[in-house]
C-alpha cells in the first residue's frame, strides 16, 4: 500500500490523497485546489518544517508566486480547518523558515487502492467540488450575466460561454458554478484544458479532475461509468485550442450520463449537438455623447472596474469630474475588456490618467503588469492576443492582419478587396469573416440587409503590428487605398450614389 492509497486522518478530518479531497466526518470541506495541495504536502511531512520555497515549488511549479500569495492560501486553509478554535492546532508558522503540520495523525484506516470503485462509493451521497477554484470575491458588472447563465444552465444541459480573450469567461463560469453547486447532488467538477497541447489529453484531464486513476488506455470509459448515475455539473475551461476534442467529449458525456450538465468556456462555440451559446458582452461604457460627473460615470461597470483597480494601484487615486472623459476614452479604447482595463489601471501609479490616455496608442507595450499569480497568458495584453492568434489557421491569421487597415467598420466587398484579389469568390471571404466573428476577433452588425464588420481595438492594434512587420504591408495598404479612390470617383460621378454606411465618414477610410 503506497502513501497515495491511504486516508490520512487527523482530528475530525480525513484527507484522501486521491481524489484530493478533505472530509470532516461524512461531509466534504470546500477548499480551493491550491489549498488542498498545500495541506497534502504539509500532512505528508507532518512534524517537519516545510520551507516556503518548497511549498511554492510544489503548488505553483510553473508560476512565479510571491510569499504573500502563499500566506493567503495558508490563511484560507487554517480557516477551513478551524485552526485555533477549541484549542485545536494544525498548522504552525515557523518564523523565518516555513510551516509545519503539528496535529497528531491517526493510524490510516482506509484502503482506497481501487480509486475508481472506492471514490464512487465514498462520493456518491455527498455534495462536493472537485478542483473548483475559489469563487471570485467580486465580479464587477457581471451580476446579471451570472444570474442569466445560471438560469439558462438549468434549462439547457450544455452551455458554452464565448468571448474574446480577457473578457472574463473563466471567472464567470467559476462564479456560476459556485452559485449552482448545491443544485447538483454530486457537486461540480472543474477541468482546465489551458495547459493541454493535444486532443488525446482531453479525456485524461477530465478523469484527473474527477479524481480517477488514468491508465495507459483511453480513460473515457471509466469516466462514463463514474458519471453514469451522477447528478453533476462539469466545467470544461479554455476549450478554444481543442474545440473538436472538447465537443466530442461533451457530446459523449451528455449521451451517456443523463443527469450531467456541462458548462464550457471557449473563444468560439464548440458547435456540438445541443450546445447553447452564451456570448459574454464587454463591460458597460458610457455613450460617446454623454457628459457625466464622476458619480454618474461610476454607474458604468467599465469605469467602476478601472477606478477600483486604479485605487488599488495608487492609493491616493480618486476619480474627479475633469478626468471622466479620459477614463471613459481609455475604457472605450480597450473595448470594455476587464483584463485590458485592469492592466491599464495598474499603470496609473506610473503614468497618471492623462499620461496613460496618451500612451494607449501603444497599448501592447504598456499593458504588461498583470498579477504574478495569473496564468501566463493573462499577465500581459500581448500574451492574451498571442494565444488567440497562434491557434488560428494560417488563412485566418492573414485575413486578420490584412483587415487591420480598416480604422473602423467595413463590408464584405471591401474585405474581399483587401484580403484577396478581385477574382476571389465572395463566399470564400464570407466564410473567413464568419470564422473570425465566431472566434470573437470581429464583431458584426446587420442593418438594412447589409452586414458590417468591425475589429476590436485591442485586436486591431495587435494585427496592425503584425502587418507592419510583414513583407506585404505596402501591398495591403495599396489595396485599401484603391477602395477609397473607387468610391470617391463614383461619388463624384453620381451625387446620389449611396455609399455603404461603413464608409460614409471619409476619415474612417484612411489607412492606419
Amino acid at each position: 500500500m503506497t502513501s497515495s492509497d491511504l486516508v490520512l486522518q487527523f482530528g475530525p478530518f480525513r484527507l484522501l490523497p486521491q481524489p484530493r479531497m478533505l472530509l470532516k466526518g461524512a461531509e466534504p470541506v470546500r477548499l480551493g485546489s491550491r489549498a488542498r495541495e498545500i495541506l497534502l504536502f504539509l500532512v505528508e511531512r507532518a512534524g517537519r518544517i516545510v520551507k516556503k520555497a518548497e511549498l511554492i515549488k510544489r503548488v505553483w511549479p510553473d508560476t512565479v508566486v510571491e510569499e504573500g500569495t502563499l500566506r493567503v492560501h495558508i490563511a484560507a486553509l487554517r480557516k477551513a480547518l478551524g485552526d485555533g478554535k477549541g484549542g485545536m492546532r494544525y498548522i504552525e508558522n515557523v518564523t523565518g523558515h516555513g510551516y509545519r503540520f503539528i496535529a497528531p495523525l491517526s493510524p490510516p484506516a482506509t484502503d482506497i487502492s481501487s480509486p475508481l470503485m472506492q471514490a464512487d462509493a465514498i462520493l456518491q451521497p455527498l455534495t462536493f467540488a472537485l478542483a473548483l477554484p475559489s469563487a471570485p470575491a467580486r465580479l464587477i458588472g457581471r451580476t446579471q450575466a451570472i444570474e442569466t447563465l445560471a438560469a439558462r444552465l438549468q434549462e439547457h444541459r450544455f452551455m458554452t460561454v464565448v468571448g474574446p480573450g480577457g473578457i472574463g469567461k473563466t471567472s464567470l463560469a467559476i462564479a456560476t458554478a459556485h452559485r449552482l453547486g448545491s443544485s447538483y447532488t454530486h457537486g461540480v467538477c472543474f477541468a482546465d484544458f489551458a495547459s493541454l497541447s493535444t486532443p488525446a489529453s482531453v479525456n485524461g484531464a477530465l478523469a484527473l479532475a474527477l479524481g480517477l486513476t488514468v491508465g495507459a488506455s483511453d480513460p473515457l470509459p471509466a469516466v462514463l461509468r463514474f458519471l453514469s448515475a451522477k447528478r453533476m455539473l462539469i466545467v470544461l475551461d479554455n476549450c478554444e485550442h481543442l474545440v473538436e476534442a472538447a465537443a466530442h467529449l461533451a457530446q459523449t458525456l451528455l449521451g451517456s450520463a443523463a443527469h450531467v450538465h456541462i458548462l464550457a468556456t471557449s473563444r468560439e462555440p464548440l458547435r456540438a449537438m445541443n450546445e447553447s451559446v452564451f456570448r459574454l458582452a464587454p463591460l458597460d461604457i458610457p455613450p460617446l455623447s454623454a457628459t457625466l460627473t464622476a458619480a454618474e460615470a461610476l454607474g458604468f461597470s467599465a469605469v467602476q472596474l478601472f477606478v477600483e483597480r486604479a485605487m488599488a494601484s495608487a492609493h491616493l487615486f480618486e476619480l474627479i469630474d475633469a478626468d471622466v472623459p479620459l477614463v471613459v476614452d481609455i475604457c472605450r479604447k480597450l473595448d470594455g475588456l476587464p483584463l485590458a482595463i485592469e492592466l491599464a489601471a495598474a499603470r496609473v501609479d506610473v503614468f497618471g490618467i492623462r499620461g496613460l490616455a496618451v500612451r494607449l496608442d501603444d497599448c501592447l507595450s504598456i499593458l504588461t503588469r498583470g498579477h504574478r499569480t495569473a496564468i501566463p497568458r493573462h499577465r500581459t495584453l500581448r500574451a492574451t492576443l498571442d494565444w488567440s492568434y497562434a491557434i488560428l489557421p494560417r488563412a485566418e491569421q492573414l485575413a486578420l492582419c490584412r483587415l487591420s487597415v480598416f480604422a473602423d467598420s467595413f463590408d464584405a466587398a471591401a474585405a474581399r478587396t483587401v484580403i484577396t484579389n478581385d477574382e476571389a469568390e465572395i463566399e470564400d471571404v464570407i466564410d473567413l469573416l464568419t470564422d473570425l466573428v465566431s472566434k470573437s476577433l470581429l464583431t458584426v452588425h446587420i442593418g438594412n440587409d447589409q452586414a458590417v464588420y468591425q475589429m476590436l481595438g485591442t485586436s486591431r492594434a495587435y494585427a496592425t503590428e503584425k502587418l507592419q512587420s510583414s513583407e506585404e504591408r505596402d501591398e495591403i495598404r495599396r489595396r485599401h487605398a484603391r477602395i477609397s479612390c473607387t468610391w470617391e470617383i463614383e461619388r463624384h460621378a453620381n451625387a446620389h450614389y449611396p455609399l455603404p454606411s461603413a464608409y460614409a465618414n471619409r476619415q474612417r477610410m484612411r489607412p492606419s
